[in-house]
């Protein structure tokens, strides 16, 4: 990003950094990904560079891991983004877990159905989506017929997609 003649007249031409952090604010809102963007002021305190991240600073701020590496929470996945040049802030990436909750109880999908179509999402099958929650393979693939059944899909293919284009899935 340049700066405009109007900026350069009035005497403000903005630093690089501040164009590169407007950039991607700017990105991740032309994306619509319900991804926040924060940063870390000097003091490590998170402050919000975009509206999804306002929603989701309140869910982390005190956390002990903030600042530390990428952690998740019940509600939000942070990862964190190492500074693009020096004296840039450290980016907080913000990812919004309780939404997709949230999409699937509005189609009777339960907490243990959304668990396992983010397995099969991930590539498991039902016996390895079973292994890593803890559940006989029968259940699991009662879960996956019930899905089958409540998002009205025909085949898994069919069901990964109707998950994402319903906001159960990630993008």
């Amino acid at each position: 990003m340049e700066s405009s003649g109007a900026d350069r007249r009035c005497g403000w031409v903005p630093e690089p950094g501040v164009c590169l952090l407007a950039a991607t604010v700017v990105a991740l809102e032309l994306v619509g990904r319900h991804l926040g963007l924060a940063a870390l002021d000097g003091a490590g305190r998170p402050y919000a560079l975009n509206a999804s991240a306002s929603g989701l600073l309140p869910a982390v701020r005190g956390h002990p891991l903030l600042g530390t590496g990428d952690f998740s929470t019940r509600d939000v996945e942070v990862r964190q983004l190492p500074p693009a040049a020096p004296g840039l802030p450290v980016l907080l990436l913000l990812r919004d877990l309780a939404r997709p909750r949230t999409r699937a109880r509005l189609f009777g999908v339960t907490e243990q159905e959304l668990r396992t179509l983010r397995h099969l999402d991930g590539g498991c099958t039902a016996t390895e989506a079973a292994r890593r929650m803890g559940l006989s393979p029968a259940t699991v693939r009662g879960y996956i017929a019930s899905l089958h059944r409540k998002l009205d899909a025909g085949h898994t293919a069919a069901l990964l997609r109707r998950g994402r284009d319903l906001g159960m899935l990630g993008d």
